[in-house]
């Protein structure tokens, strides 16, 4: 995909964003600048700034935005809704970014896993001396059993991910949770090392060699965790500075506070 393409496709999505921000939070939004703009005093209103609601809870509280007067200076309307739009959409997709990235890491260590297997199984398919016509039929079913063994890691570290993304723990909780974590990921490979490989008992020390790379595997497993944890915390730190400067930039120009309450579903 070219630059132009990809450039013409981030344009469309900051558009995206400014017209949902416009549609969610614009009205109150505009009327507040308004009052800036015109200098007006509404002594009744409270002065408790800018809430913005994102991530509205189960009820379907839709989201809102309460703009107290103030006195902007250097900013326009145009860059304050930009930028909250671009802020918003960040935010509002931070935990499918973090795990995204997650699992980025993981197929990185899975396909190293499946290439040390693979080989393991070419050498034991020539010891155990396959004849040729039988060596492709017993080769495709380990591919399959391979793949079924990466799918089911997959989705049970995914969905580890996805209930705690570790970054909120204390050190010596994340390190039992790993513990935790590492002991149902064994007892699904030994459930899959028994049911999902049809020729395991014909082949010598089929289960034996491959347990070998249960150490190893370990290891990816608690890299993947470490990383896990470093991705959760480097992104969501990233985002609340961002979000702490962009709501500092609003009461500087406005005079009042500007508060963006992110709420967990």
């Amino acid at each position: 995909m070219s630059m132009e393409v990809k450039e013409v496709g981030q344009i469309i999505i900051y558009l995206g964003a400014i017209l949902f921000t416009a549609v969610k939070i614009g009205g109150n939004f505009f009327d507040g600048l308004k009052k800036i703009f015109s200098g007006k005093k509404d002594k009744d209103k409270d002065k408790s700034g800018i809430i913005v609601n994102i991530g509205s809870n189960n009820s379907g509280a839709e989201q809102a935005s309460v703009l107290t007067q103030g006195a902007v200076t250097d900013i326009s309307l145009y860059h304050l809704l930009l930028e909250q739009a671009q802020l918003l959409y960040a935010l509002h997709n931070m935990r499918s970014d973090i795990l995204r990235d997650q699992m980025e890491y993981f197929d990185k260590m899975a396909i190293d896993i499946k290439q040390k297997a693979t080989k393991i199984m070419v050498i034991l398919l020539k010891e155990a001396g396959i004849e040729t016509n039988d060596y492709f039929t017993y080769f495709q079913n380990f591919e399959n059993f391979l793949e079924i063994l990466n799918n089911e890691l997959s989705d049970l570290y995914r969905g580890m991910c996805k209930q705690n993304h570790f970054s909120t723990l204390d050190i010596d909780v994340f390190e039992s949770r790993i513990k935790t974590n590492l002991s149902i990921i064994k007892g699904t490979m030994d459930n899959i090392f028994r049911t999902k490989y049809i020729q395991r008992t014909t082949i010598k020390d089929f289960e034996k060699r491959l347990r070998e790379l249960l150490p190893e595997m370990k290891k990816a497993f608690t890299s993947c965790f470490l990383e896990a944890r470093r991705i959760s915390a480097k992104r969501e730190e990233s985002l609340a500075l961002r979000k702490c400067v962009f709501e500092e930039k609003v009461k500087k120009a406005t005079g009042q506070d500007y508060i963006i309450e992110v709420y967990e579903d």
